[in-house]
């Protein structure tokens, strides 16, 4: 539900990607910044809509998928406050990662998302799952956390990009 939910995030940070990389190619560099910033607004701006578009489907779930099990419905009201919340912070890296592949950090990219992923997240779960019996709130948690384990380097590395991206930085991706 969550992908289906966050895909016209996707598709904005696809298009942000793509934006950037023509400035890139055609060295207009001048507002990179700017465009940046308008990006990630953007992208902020579509996951608070997404979550709100989560929200009202959890008032409508019944409605939509009738006949499931009681504790399906209880199952999914006791994750509802994360996949409501999601798309907030998937959005914002989603961005920053195509924006950071745009600009040649394809492998600083896979790094962070390899070690939220691999390294945090999943043996995480595991360990909640597998030694403390975690419910499935807590199993579930770990996507969130996951993501807010991502967003301060995403963040901190595009920062980092952008100041120190110039015209010879350029020359270097085309």
């Amino acid at each position: 539900m969550d992908k289906g939910g966050t895909q016209f995030i996707t598709s904005w940070a696809h298009a942000s990607a793509i934006t950037i990389s023509q400035a890139i190619g055609s060295k207009k560099l001048d507002n990179l910044t700017a465009d940046v910033d308008i990006s990630i607004i953007m992208a902020v701006v579509l996951s608070v809509c997404s979550c709100g578009l989560f929200w009202g489907l959890s008032f409508v779930i019944a409605d939509i998928y009738p006949g499931l099990d009681p504790e399906t419905y209880l199952a999914l009201t006791t994750i509802a406050p994360l996949y409501i919340l999601l798309p907030f912070i998937r959005g914002y890296n989603t961005v920053h990662g195509h924006i950071l592949r745009a600009l040649g950090k394809t492998t600083a990219v896979f790094k962070i998302n390899f070690t939220g992923q691999w390294l945090i997240s999943i043996p995480l779960c595991g360990v909640l799952i597998l030694y403390f019996d975690a419910s499935i709130f807590w199993a579930f948690a770990v996507m969130p956390f996951e993501e807010a384990v991502k967003a301060l380097p995403f963040r901190y590395l595009a920062r980092k990009t952008l100041k120190e991206f110039d015209h010879t930085q350029a020359d270097k991706l085309i």
